[in-house]
């Protein structure tokens, strides 16, 4: 969970006034790495604002990932999603949600060995 924007403000007003990474670090209990990134934060965007992970950014289509697995089933991962226009492990990832899975299996056969 990210530190509220309070808190890191307070912290850096501290850094400021002493000067010292390791004591204010001690004293409000966080890491030295935190402490530096949140200083190089504020001096790339001057703020403290959490920044936001991307996430999900590519969306794919369900029904169209069944479809072209239906129509192509011998494609590769990495064609699917060519033609989707996402990653590989993106069209891993939804397959293994779908529950669609892509081995080809033996048919089984009967054991031939003669019994005792």
């Amino acid at each position: 969970m990210a530190y509220s924007i309070d808190f890191r403000q307070k912290t850096l007003d501290h850094y400021e006034q002493h000067g010292n990474i390791s004591q204010t670090a001690r004293t409000f209990r966080i890491t030295n790495r935190t402490l530096y990134q949140w200083i190089a934060l504020k001096k790339e965007t001057g703020s403290l604002q959490h920044r936001t992970k991307g996430g999900n950014s590519e969306r794919i289509d369900k029904e169209e990932l069944r479809r072209y697995v239906a129509e192509h089933p011998d494609a590769y991962q990495y064609e699917i999603a060519q033609h989707l226009g996402c990653t590989a492990s993106n069209v891993g990832y939804l397959l293994k949600t779908l529950k669609i899975t892509r081995k080809k299996r033996q048919p089984s056969t009967k054991n031939k060995t003669s019994k005792k």
